[in-house]
């Protein structure tokens, strides 16, 4: 009796042992793809902020100031094609990963804003960051948290102003002037809604839109949970990516933000 007894409350203890264990990986695990997510949102930004393109032999020119690309070809070197500019990244959420194209334009000294340099989505570079531990995106809100944009907000561009970065008259030399770092969102304006199946020359054609712009409140947020309930039911995160005049940057949300994911 006592033998049963002393195994009944040993089972008992492992058992709320491996539940407070299975809890606390599973929150360890959400965190850590909480803050994957945030790092490479925060890398999009620094590699438009540092003209970083990724490395590659693509050929570019430009035929009336818009952007060809080619996969072989004289001037396929990198740095060697003078027509076009790098302008930027664009991120396409889904449910279970982000999809991120860099964003090429032409270097004409014409073209002083982001739309006007025909901004190019390049499919030939494209990197695919998969939400580790099965976490999934359910929703997207922006400052207001009004109405939801899981339909139409999916895409988000971080772009450099090619005032500043673009090839003088000669093609010898880069124009001067101060480089501009701004956001761009799907969905600002009728025509540019962005969902998790749209192709890429939807996107292409979102992005070449000249009243495309950033939610007015400044701010979008993103927000994930886990694929179980588990011991402690569903988790629960949000990122929220901050633009426009409200300064650029990505970062986790926190339980003082007015808009919150659960």
């Amino acid at each position: 009796m006592e033998v049963m007894i002393t195994l009944a409350v040993s089972g008992a203890m492992l058992m709320i042992t491996v539940a407070l264990f299975s809890g606390q990986q599973r929150e360890s695990q959400f965190n850590q793809s909480m803050r994957d997510i945030e790092s490479k949102l925060q890398d999009v930004i620094n590699d438009t902020a540092t003209g970083y393109f990724p490395e590659s032999t693509l050929s570019c020119s430009a035929n009336a100031n818009i952007p060809i690309i080619s996969s072989s070809g004289p001037g396929s070197e990198q740095g060697t094609n003078s027509a076009c500019v790098f302008l930027g990244k664009a991120i396409h959420f889904k449910d279970n990963a982000m999809d991120i194209y860099s964003i090429i334009g032409s270097s004409s000294l014409s073209n002083t804003t982001f739309q006007s340099a025909n901004p190019t989505l390049v499919s030939e570079i494209k990197e695919t960051k998969e939400y580790i531990w099965g976490i999934n995106l359910y929703q997207i809100w922006w400052g207001d948290n009004i109405a939801s944009h899981l339909d139409d907000g999916r895409l988000v561009v971080v772009s450099s102003s090619p005032n500043g970065t673009g090839y003088s008259a000669s093609g010898s030399s880069l124009n001067s002037g101060v480089q501009q770092i701004n956001t761009y969102s799907s969905g600002t304006v009728a025509g540019t809604g962005i969902d998790q199946n749209s192709p890429l020359p939807t996107m292409d054609s979102a992005i070449k839109n000249a009243s495309l712009g950033w939610p007015a409140n400044g701010t979008i947020t993103l927000c994930f949970q886990d694929d179980q309930l588990g011991q402690s039911g569903r988790q629960y995160g949000g990122i929220l990516l901050s633009g426009g005049n409200y300064g650029i940057y990505a970062r986790l949300l926190t339980d003082t933000d007015p808009v919150g994911c659960n």
